[in-house]
């Protein structure tokens, strides 16, 4: 079959942060893809992933199993990774049609249900077809950001300031980490020291960042300072900042964010935050040391390191080629 007749699907819960992996993965493959965004009803979205039955009946409807079937199916998330098994099986029962499995992040499930697993270390999830990579997949290169077009006025004007540039990127609450007043004191008075050093600094929130320190951030008024909110009507400058920083801080609790700026070739370092009391030790930790060990980031401590370069990585080209492979290899692709 030639590669222009395979059509790969990605299958996410519709969330950004698992999505763009999908689509990044699909893109680089060079097959026409489509993207389908499902959430579970009731009662499979209350339901750990091992007790789903009828995983096909998750989402309310038939639509996935409506033709033209995909010869890959990329799937990312909770939600999706009971329901891809489950489509490959009846795909091969009812049809007789094959379909390579692709599933992004650890899947909770055996990952032999799975042609191939792609997962950050971090995860610590082991199979004989379990690719692993640093951080998560995404596509943004320096390259990219080199041609991007800048658009935000304020950064444009930065732009060609003699000053040290500095993107201070936040996250917010999650599972692991907490945003109490003790830790948004830390990200304002690092925020205050960073403009005392006299440099050029870039913030930007997420939704998840708590409302007490969004309004703390809109309240600091300083003419080296701009600040992005997410409830600002003007388009998120994300790229705009990436492209003018000189340096790059970013909260720990962004797995995302984190792994794009360390493919950017520019010094990276961590905020760190005070992990949730759990029972088991926090993977975003297991991720942060690990990027710590490789040398890809550097723990921010309140100023910045003479000798400060991080290394980078790109996740993308090597799972790009691990799929390939063995999809090329996969009796059905011939």
């Amino acid at each position: 079959m030639a590669n222009n007749q395979f059509h790969t699907w990605v299958l996410t819960k519709g969330q950004a942060g698992t999505e763009i992996q999908c689509t990044a993965l699909a893109e680089s493959l060079g097959h026409p893809f489509s993207v389908l965004r499902r959430a579970p009803i009731f009662p499979w979205s209350e339901l750990p992933e091992p007790l789903w039955f009828s995983p096909l009946k998750a989402y309310g409807d038939n639509t996935i199993l409506n033709p033209p079937w995909p010869n890959i199916l990329i799937t990312s998330g909770r939600s999706a990774a009971p329901v891809g098994p489950a489509f490959k099986k009846w795909l091969h029962q009812q049809h007789n049609h094959p379909l390579f499995l692709v599933h992004i992040q650890g899947p909770r499930l055996n990952t032999n249900q799975y042609d191939m697993v792609i997962a950050p270390r971090h995860a610590q999830v082991k199979g004989a077809n379990v690719i692993h990579t640093h951080g998560s997949l995404h596509n943004l290169t320096p390259e990219k950001l080199q041609t991007h077009p800048l658009t935000t006025p304020a950064l444009i004007q930065m732009q060609e300031s003699p000053r040290l540039k500095v993107a201070f990127l936040i996250g917010g609450m999650s599972h692991y980490y907490n945003y109490g007043a003790g830790e948004q004191h830390k990200i304002l008075w690092s925020l205050k020291q960073l403009l005392e050093a006299g440099h050029d600094v870039m913030v930007s929130a997420s939704r998840r960042t708590p409302m007490p320190l969004k309004q703390a951030l809109r309240s600091r008024t300083h003419p080296h300072l701009f600040y992005w909110d997410p409830e600002a009507e003007s388009p998120n400058p994300y790229h705009d900042m990436l492209k003018v920083a000189q340096k790059f801080i970013v909260t720990c609790d962004s797995v995302s964010m984190t792994t794009e700026l360390c493919a950017l070739g520019k010094p990276v370092y961590s905020f760190g935050l005070t992990p949730k009391q759990r029972v088991r030790p926090c993977r975003l930790e297991r991720f942060r040391s690990h990027l710590m060990r490789e040398g890809f980031v550097l723990p921010y401590a309140g100023y910045f390191t003479p000798k400060d370069q991080t290394r980078s990585f790109f996740d993308l080209p090597a799972v790009r080629q691990a799929v390939q492979e063995k999809f090329q290899a996969w009796p059905a692709a011939g």
